[in-house]
């Protein structure tokens, strides 16, 4: 989208005039954000402006707002109560996520939490995958404590019924997740702007990551036990996200189109 914007300025068909603000949605400074004709970039974290000003973007340029999600995602509501309001059970909860469209190692990272679906409640959200929903619904018939979804437009209810949520490392979800206060177990990226999502968030303890030998259900049922872990990651989301990013994207827009 913003190249397309840059290439329509380029053309003399948008007015210098109208400031055009670009958004980058994941926690990595891709090549291209120094090729558009912006006139601002909102970008996800602090660490990003001095990394993108030493490739030629002027700082000026950079708004450190974070990534603008929906305001519901700011709102909290308590664990029990919203495992009640969802039909879930009172127990430790994980929600698996994968996207909207339920891409990337959702299958294999339910498979494998089936190792601890008898003392934990898995619920797997799959987004618009319709096929993906069938298969996981076939393979939970015989575990009452996995719960299988298809597309849901509650998503931040679900999160709040969860101790920890589960999923790849796209920018847009994990930081709802890390919005609503909650700690990140990620599996393996896809490639591109999502391996730097997941080194953001290992490097500044906002997230534990999984592979092929230490899987997500070792790493999930190590976390829920792990107070003290818990506690940096807590102290890491109260020190790094940044909330209310929208509203204050919203405010600098119409500051602009006053001015």
């Amino acid at each position: 989208a913003c190249i397309l914007v840059s290439k329509i300025r380029e053309a003399g068909l948008l007015s210098r005039n109208i400031p055009c603000i670009g958004i980058n949605t994941d926690y990595s400074p891709l090549s291209m954000w120094d090729k558009v004709d912006l006139d601002y970039i909102v970008v996800a974290a602090d660490f990003l402006v001095p990394i993108m000003s030493a490739r030629g973007i002027p700082e000026k340029m950079l708004l450190p707002f974070g990534i603008p999600v929906d305001p519901k995602f700011e709102k909290r509501q308590e664990k029990n109560a919203a495992r009640e309001k969802l039909g879930l059970e009172q127990r430790e909860t994980v929600l698996v996520l994968s996207g909207g469209m339920g891409m990337g190692h959702l299958e294999q990272s339910v498979q494998d939490l089936a190792q601890i679906a008898g003392e934990t409640q898995i619920v797997v959200v799959c987004g618009s995958n319709k096929r993906l929903k069938s298969k996981l619904e076939e393979f939970a018939a015989d575990k009452p404590l996995m719960k299988i979804l298809g597309f849901t437009t509650n998503l931040d209810e679900y999160m709040d019924a969860a101790d920890v949520v589960y999923t790849k490392p796209g920018g847009l979800t994990t930081t709802e997740a890390l919005t609503k206060g909650k700690p990140l177990v990620l599996m393996d990226p896809l490639p591109g702007v999502e391996s730097w999502n997941q080194i953001y968030f290992a490097n500044h303890s906002l997230a534990c990551v999984t592979n092929d030998f230490f899987t997500g259900a070792e790493v999930v049922r190590g976390l829920l036990r792990d107070k003290t872990r818990l506690a940096e990651m807590a102290a890491a989301r109260e020190r790094l996200v940044k909330h209310d990013s929208a509203q204050n994207l919203g405010d600098f827009a119409l500051e602009l189109a006053g001015e």
